[in-house]
């Protein structure tokens, strides 16, 4: 097994054990790859398999949504730190509460990706 692949099994039992979800969202692109077990709980992907960030956007309760988009802002403009809840609908219509934590990389100056656990 490659160090890599060692280092991504390692990752993956820290995560089933913690309940968490990592995730790497392009903001180019739009798309959302999570790494855990447990993100079925955020329920299926579009049509294309795929998830992305409008996708995500839409499991989100509408009344959550304002105060996350306001917070993705602030990270974005600011540098504020991103440390969000939220309400999101799950695989079978129910709700769950989910703390997202996050930071886009700024490399260049130019904000192309997001990283962060849930």
């Amino acid at each position: 097994m490659s160090d890599a692949a060692a280092e991504l099994k390692r990752l993956r039992a820290a995560l089933a054990a913690s309940g968490e979800v990592a995730y790497h969202w392009d903001l180019v692109t739009d798309r959302i790859v999570f790494i855990g077990e447990n993100a079925d709980q955020f329920g299926r992907p579009d049509s294309a398999g795929e998830w992305t960030g409008k996708g995500f956007a839409g499991r989100i309760n509408p009344e959550d949504l304002v105060a996350r988009l306001d917070m993705l802002a602030r990270h974005q403009r600011d540098g504020d730190p991103y440390d969000c809840e939220f309400r999101i609908r799950g695989v079978g219509g129910e709700s769950r509460w989910v703390h997202d934590r996050g930071a886009i990389e700024t490399g260049s100056g130019a904000r192309r990706r997001m990283h962060g656990t849930m």
